[in-house]
């Protein structure tokens, strides 16, 4: 074998080329670590600070075992009394808000694939905790006393595949640990309570379907303020904003795009046009502010 003295000036610049490859992944890594981290400093174990997932990027969830302390107002629908109290249990709340309809779906891959992960989704009809309805309830896993099923342990989620809506505790026949899809509407908010007996679980949660999800605070479109016209919409270069009934206020606008970063703001009254051939394209939302009060935001696609 040859020493590394004797490799050629070629092939150390492969292997130096390799090694600055290697370093830019771990810190990478290290950066998403850190995320992570962050996430996990919010202390996520109540639906009212539900990490609030802003786009599809998977997320790596890494926590300490820990309890919650707020008592969520479930309503049972495929949740046992034994379930509902498990809930305030190493359980981890994230919350979706979607500004498409669509259909959302995601999946959990534990770290250790014998790991048993629960979840349930809940919906609300006024898109708080404050009553939350269960869709979604995936408890199945190891039945006691019975060796380790694969079917029942590791990955799971909701899939396009999937057609049951429940799968009780322990591995029945059928269960495969998958779930079907959910239908969601634009400005509805879903949340997701993910559960876990083990210590310290570690999991990356990956997401699909065809709904999107912002962080920004989206109306419905019964709350949208129809005096409000933007066109036209999409747009290539330029976009105006008008109202319909002119009553002299001066309107603050601020255009976010869809990871909430500002890239244009300003002001009217009235009506305006603004220039956006020098922003790229994709979809942006255009929040109007009177008196720093929110008057609308409105989705507003730049073509290329």
């Amino acid at each position: 074998m040859r020493s590394y003295k004797t490799i050629s000036s070629q092939t150390k610049k492969t292997v130096l080329t390799m090694r600055t490859a290697f370093c830019k992944f771990k810190l990478a890594l290290l950066v998403f670590t850190v995320i992570c981290l962050k996430a996990n400093a919010q202390a996520p174990f109540d639906c009212i600070n539900a990490i609030e997932v802003c786009n599809y990027n998977p997320i790596n969830i890494q926590f300490e075992n820990a309890d919650g302390t707020v008592s969520e107002e479930i309503e049972d629908f495929c949740m046992t009394t034994t379930q509902l109290s498990l809930i305030d249990t190493n359980t981890v709340w994230l919350k979706y808000q979607f500004v498409s309809s669509g259909i959302f779906s995601f999946q959990i891959t534990p770290s250790i694939w014998s790991t048993d992960i629960d979840f349930v989704v809940f919906r609300s009809e006024t898109n708080t905790c404050n009553d939350l309805k269960s869709v979604r309830c995936m408890f199945s896993g190891q039945t006691i006393g019975e060796p380790l099923d694969s079917s029942c342990l590791g990955t799971t989620g909701l899939a396009t595949w999937a057609t049951d809506t429940i799968e009780y505790a322990g591995c029945n026949l059928g269960d495969d640990n998958f779930l079907a899809t959910l239908e969601v509407e634009e400005g509805e908010v879903i949340y997701l309570a993910i559960l876990s007996l083990w210590t310290d679980p570690d999991y990356l949660l990956e997401h699909g379907g065809t709904a999107e999800i912002s962080c920004l605070p989206i109306h419905s479109k019964e709350e949208k303020i129809p005096t409000i016209q933007v066109f036209p919409n999409p747009s290539t270069k330029q976009i105006r904003i008008e109202l319909q009934k002119r009553e002299g206020k001066e309107i603050q606008f601020e255009l976010l795009n869809s990871m909430g970063k500002k890239v244009l703001s300003g002001k009217f009254i009235d009506s305006s046009d603004i220039n956006i051939e020098e922003i790229p394209a994709g979809m942006y939302f255009l929040r109007m502010l009177v008196n720093r009060s929110e008057l609308s935001v409105i989705k507003l696609i730049k073509s290329p």
